[in-house]
């Protein structure tokens, strides 16, 4: 059990975030939802917020990360408006020399809107125009 948290920091957000996750997992187990403390603030020493996301899962999504469950929503529902087509969903594209899975696509994030993931596992964003020019180059 971590000591108690006498001021608000970024380690303390840190903390926070983190125990949250671990007991948000038993809350979405219960309710059929995939949650995800996501960033945080703090004013002073003493106050501080963290938000926190969540989505609806699907039968086969249980412990996915929210973030790419919405990614992937946002791909189906919004692939055609960035000239991408649904089917590309789950390839992989080279980027700067490095394979790279397209997981889905974060419509609100219009200059950088398509999620990938690299090889270490940790997702990034990339321009629609980018994945658009890999699989060009790919289909040739």
């Amino acid at each position: 059990m971590p000591k108690k948290i006498t001021v608000i920091d970024r380690p303390a957000l840190d903390l926070v975030s983190n125990a949250l996750d671990t007991e948000l997992v038993k809350l979405g187990k219960k309710l059929g939802l995939s949650f995800k403390a996501k960033g945080g603030i703090y004013s002073n020493s003493v106050n501080g917020s963290v938000k926190i996301e969540f989505v609806v899962i699907s039968e086969g999504q249980e412990g996915k990360d929210p973030t790419i469950i919405k990614a992937e929503a946002g791909w189906e529902e919004n692939a055609k408006l960035f000239g991408l087509k649904t089917k590309w969903l789950g390839k992989s594209i080279t980027f700067k020399g490095e394979k790279v899975k397209i997981l889905g696509l974060m419509p609100t994030r219009p200059r950088f809107p398509v999620l990938v993931k690299g090889s270490d596992g940790k997702p990034f964003l990339l321009t629609a125009m980018t994945v658009k020019d890999a699989l060009g180059r790919k289909a040739m």
